[in-house]
């Protein structure tokens, strides 16, 4: 073998918890079917964000069901908070369900 050596990559805290952000992202669209385009406007990113889950590994794998239960977001930038939908609470069980099972 000529010249084939492994190459580690450090990444910094910053970069760590962007990529961090990218999963939590990447999870919601390719798992559960949320429209890229709109997902920072679609009700189960705003109810994240709104409760300060903005990481995968950091923030949402460490959630349990009535944390999800409990999730609340605003309709429009300015309207009441109101309690995220039964069906995006239980995309949300599914999606965590899944991510501890495997």
């Amino acid at each position: 073998m000529s010249g084939s050596a492994a190459t580690t990559i450090i990444l910094t805290p910053a970069e760590e918890q962007k990529d961090d952000h990218q999963r939590l992202l990447t999870a919601i669209v390719n798992l559960l079917g949320v429209p890229f385009a709109s997902a920072k406007r679609y009700p189960i990113c705003l109810a994240l964000k709104n409760n300060g889950i903005v990481h995968f590994h950091d923030d949402f794998i460490h959630m349990t069901v009535a944390n999800i239960d409990s999730l609340q977001c605003r309709k429009m930038h300015a309207g009441p908070i109101a309690p995220l939908k039964m069906n995006f609470k239980m995309a949300l069980q599914s999606l965590l369900a899944f991510c501890h099972h495997v």
